[in-house]
């Protein structure tokens, strides 16, 4: 009777870590987005991308937007390779995925009119979407350029429950992990409750642009 108690509650917890499992698609390969080698400023793309019961990318609408980082951030998606959703039944289906990219103006230093852009389409309540986002310092030992995309697990609240590095750019990466850990969203919604998702963060970095004073004059 002991026995049968034992496997019946395994059982039962693996049922409950199945249903705790988040939902929609996660990422298997892709590359991140080329840096806009003639961009003066920052910008903040956010896309709202579908994803086909075979993991593949099927279209990107653009929800927010600013050139030239909205066409470099969809012309990288659009190759990306997902690991797809799945039903209650785990039979793979068609879903959407959140990617958001946030590119730091060329300076050492930005503000929050760096990381502007215009909001042209309303996302999916099937996606996270961020109410706050933060801008990752440049490490003040760094030498040139670098993307990095962070995969954040966004709960069901919306708090950020957990973040990795998944494409990395040394020695960018702790920057823009810590950056993401501090992003708000509005949770994803699938009737009749929020669930947990996961986004795609990508933040780049590119090299300060230091320009210097006029030299003095020598004198006559």
């Amino acid at each position: 009777m002991l026995k049968r108690a034992a496997v019946l509650m395994c059982s039962l917890g693996v049922a409950v870590l199945s249903a705790q499992e988040p939902g929609g698609p996660r990422l298997k390969a892709g590359a991140v987005p080329e840096l806009p080698a003639l961009a003066v400023g920052g910008g903040e793309v956010l896309l709202d991308v579908a994803v086909s019961a075979t993991g593949r990318v099927t279209d990107v609408t653009p929800i927010r937007s600013v050139q030239p980082f909205t066409d470099a951030t969809v012309a990288a998606v659009r190759g990306w390779q997902f690991t797809p959703a799945a039903d209650e039944e785990h039979r793979p289906i068609r879903s959407r995925v959140l990617v958001a990219a946030l590119f730091r103006a060329p300076a050492m230093y930005t503000n929050g009119g760096d990381a502007s852009g215009s909001d042209i389409a309303r996302p999916s309540p099937e996606i996270p979407f961020p109410i706050g986002t933060v801008s990752p310092t440049y490490p003040p030992l760094a030498h040139g350029g670098g993307v990095v995309l962070v995969e954040a697990l966004i709960g069901s609240t919306g708090a950020v429950e957990r973040t990795q590095v998944v494409r990395a750019a040394p020695p960018f990466d702790s920057a823009a992990e810590t950056a993401a850990q501090r992003w708000l969203f509005r949770p994803a919604y699938v009737a009749p409750r929020a669930e947990a998702r996961f986004a795609y963060l990508v933040f780049g970095f590119p090299a300060p642009v230091v320009t210097g004073g006029a030299s003095p004059r020598a004198p006559r």
